[in-house]
C-alpha cells in the first residue's frame, strides 16, 4: 500500500503506537504539535510516510494545515481525520466515528479522546 493509503489495521497500529508514545513523552493534552507527533512516531518506529495520518488525529486543523502549507503539500484534514476516527472506533468500540466530528469540536463535549489516551496509560484528565 502506498504512503498516502494506509490499510485500516495500519491506522489502528499508528493510532495506538503514536498515542502511547505521546502520552509517555508529552502527557495527555487536547492536541499536540507536529514536532511532538513526529518525535512520538520516530520513537515508536513508525514509518516516516505515515506521519501525516498521525498529524490528522493528534494535531488540530490549524497545526495540520500550517505544516502542510509550509512544506508545499496539500492534504485533506477532514478526510484523513475521519479515516483515523474510524480506526479509533475500533480501539474504543463505544465511539461512533460518524457522529464524533473533528477532535477540536468534540473535546469540550465528549470524553472519547481522553478515553483513547487513557487506553495508552497515564490516566490523567485532559485539561
Amino acid at each position: 500500500m502506498g504512503i498516502c493509503a494506509l490499510a485500516p489495521d495500519e491506522k489502528k497500529i499508528l493510532t495506538e503506537k503514536v498515542g502511547e508514545a505521546l502520552v509517555k513523552k508529552s502527557g495527555k493534552k487536547k492536541t499536540y504539535t507536529v514536532e511532538e507527533v513526529k518525535a512520538a512516531a520516530r520513537g515508536a518506529n513508525i514509518p516516516f510516510g505515515w506521519d501525516c495520518w498521525a498529524y490528522s488525529l493528534y494535531c488540530d486543523r490549524t497545526e495540520f494545515d500550517a505544516y502542510h502549507q509550509a512544506i508545499g503539500e496539500v492534504c485533506n484534514f477532514d478526510f484523513m481525520h475521519g479515516k483515523m476516527l474510524e480506526a479509533v472506533s475500533e480501539i474504543l468500540p463505544n465511539i461512533d466515528a460518524s457522529s464524533v466530528g473533528t477532535l477540536t469540536e468534540v473535546l469540550g463535549s465528549s470524553s472519547w479522546f481522553s478515553d483513547l489516551l487513557d487506553s495508552f496509560g497515564d490516566s490523567v484528565d485532559v485539561p
